[in-house]
């Protein structure tokens, strides 16, 4: 079955559903954390969370993480994801809090923004020279609220696996309604990223990467002189056998 750019069902930790289109992701445990099926190795991509429902115990956290990054666990809880949350609107990496941005809740739309330095033509002149290659210190994440940007959280990514994935963390009260998240991964935003305005490379969104569709297997109808050999020959072969046997 072809499936686009979505959440990963086999990267849901247990007490998470991912649904049927792989869009929505909800939880009725303490933090659990899902991941998008396809990551970011070079250049500039977006993609959108809804903050659909977290009810008086939910909270949310939204960003990107790599595969080593802990799935039960909030993205940011360590050095393989970067995240933002909804509390106080403070960034999270490594357990850190820092002041960042606007706190959101229940109805935001949060834009989640990554761009990712291409590395190997730099980490190939590092070695020609004889020097360590660097990390991709120009690489860097940032949110926006409802379309409005918060600016950039965290610049100089770790170069670990070589690819950030679209996450979402929740965390919920057991015995209450499942908190959830909606993922959009594009082309159509509600809140379209603004480069110009927000002073950072020009995003593709994250359906970019999406598989090529599978080719489907053509059918190809017999022609009407086909269709008259194969109906027509049999008889044919009707009368050439009575005009042997007479």
């Amino acid at each position: 079955m072809y499936w686009p750019v979505c959440l990963n069902p086999k990267l849901k930790p247990k007490g998470s559903e991912v649904s049927e289109d792989r869009k929505t992701f909800t939880s009725s445990k303490g933090y659990r954390t899902c991941a998008a099926s396809h990551g970011v190795r070079c250049g500039a991509f977006y993609y959108e969370i809804t903050i659909a429902y977290l009810g008086e115990s939910g909270h949310a956290r939204v960003g990107w993480k790599s595969k080593k990054g802990e799935a039960n666990a909030p993205v940011g809880f360590d050095k393989f994801g970067y995240g933002y949350r909804d509390v106080g609107g403070e960034k999270v990496h490594e357990s850190t809090l820092a002041p960042y941005g606007e706190p959101f809740k229940e109805g935001d739309v949060i834009g989640c923004y990554i761009f990712v330095e291409e590395m190997k033509m730099k980490s190939l002149k590092k070695e020609e020279s004889g020097d360590a290659p660097e990390p991709a210190n120009a690489s860097f994440v940032a949110f926006s609220r409802n379309g409005t940007f918060q600016g950039k959280a965290y610049v100089g990514l770790n170069d670990d696996d070589g690819a950030y994935f679209p996450a979402g963390s929740l965390f919920t009260a057991p015995d209450v309604e499942p908190a959830k998240l909606v993922f959009n991964f594009g082309p159509d935003f509600q809140h379209p990223p603004d480069a110009e305005a927000w002073d950072v490379p020009a995003p593709r969104p994250m359906s970019d990467l999406d598989p090529p569709r599978p080719t489907p297997e053509i059918k190809l109808e017999p022609s009407p002189e086909e269709t008259a050999v194969i109906v027509e020959a049999p008889n044919a072969e009707e009368e050439t056998h009575a005009a042997t046997s007479t």
